[in-house]
């Protein structure tokens, strides 16, 4: 569905802070639906922040630490030398 031009990604960056993928995508089909409830064709930002009232972030600050901390983990593993055939 078509976007307006109002729609500022920047605002939608900083407003899904702790939203996970499936949040997102739950964000984006609730705000597809307030524009086909208005019965328009394209989704304004107005749309996406009725849509972001009703959706709470599931990524709690303690499940972000856990998870930068796994990726920490990998970055320090040392990759085996690929053997020269």
């Amino acid at each position: 569905m078509p976007l307006t031009p109002d729609i500022d990604l920047a605002f939608l960056t900083k407003a899904t802070k702790g939203y996970s993928g499936a949040d997102i995508q739950a964000m984006c089909n609730e705000a597809a639906m307030n524009a086909v409830r208005r019965n328009d064709k394209t989704v304004t930002l107005n749309d996406f922040k009725k849509a972001m009232d009703g959706l709470e972030p599931t990524i709690t600050p303690e499940m972000e630490a856990w998870y930068k901390g796994v990726a920490q983990q990998f970055r320090k593993q040392v990759k085996p030398a690929t053997p020269i055939v």
